[in-house]
């Protein structure tokens, strides 16, 4: 039973997702919904309180592949951990675009919890890397309590970055890359302790 009420929810977040990216924000109703996912608009309140817990879970529904690209990041490479972190999030934003594009869609910001402008599992992700990398000694702070505000400016640029990617804004994608790696490690750089 559990099984069937998870394949329905989740089919309920990918009818709410291809409304909004085909139709946009503003035709995505219970009703629209209902009618796409074929039950009935009472049915869908068995799984959602309303529009705006759709919206909700579907923020958390598409940021977690983002998540996961985070801690694989971290966790595969050789490279800085911060400098990967930030690498796999504007890899994310090229390769997984209209998610991307829809965890910060107004329509989704506006209904998150405590209007939060940003994805909450994501920030965290992004601290607790930080958190190790202060607690081993690796960042100009030795205080854990920074770990947030550094997260924040990091998924900042980092978003900043693939926001001017997706615009397109320099060159072409492999120039992109080297820009942005360029611009990150300098980032990167300068929260780190100065060498003697």
């Amino acid at each position: 039973m559990k099984l069937r009420r998870n394949v329905v929810r989740e089919k309920i977040l990918q009818v709410s997702r291809n409304i909004i990216l085909d139709q946009g924000y503003n035709k995505l109703s219970i009703r629209a919904i209902a009618k796409k996912a074929e039950c009935s608009p009472a049915n869908l309140y068995e799984y959602f309180k309303n529009k705006g817990e759709i919206l909700e879970a579907l923020a958390d529904y598409v940021s977690k592949p983002l998540n996961k690209n985070l801690r694989d990041a971290v966790r595969k490479s050789q490279d800085d951990p911060l400098i990967s972190l930030t690498l796999a999030y504007i890899d994310f934003s090229r390769n997984k675009k209209e998610d991307f594009c829809l965890m910060f869609s107004r329509g989704i910001l506006e209904k998150r919890k405590g209007n939060s402008s940003l994805p909450k599992s994501t920030l965290r992700t992004i601290k607790s890397v930080v958190e190790k990398e202060i607690e081993n000694g690796k960042m100009a702070t030795k205080d854990c309590e920074e770990a947030e505000a550094i997260a924040y400016s990091l998924m900042a640029f980092a978003h900043g970055l693939a926001s001017l990617d997706i615009v397109k804004l320099q060159g072409n994608k492999n120039q992109r890359k080297a820009a942005d790696r360029k611009a990150l490690c300098s980032f990167v750089a300068s929260l780190r302790p100065l060498e003697n």
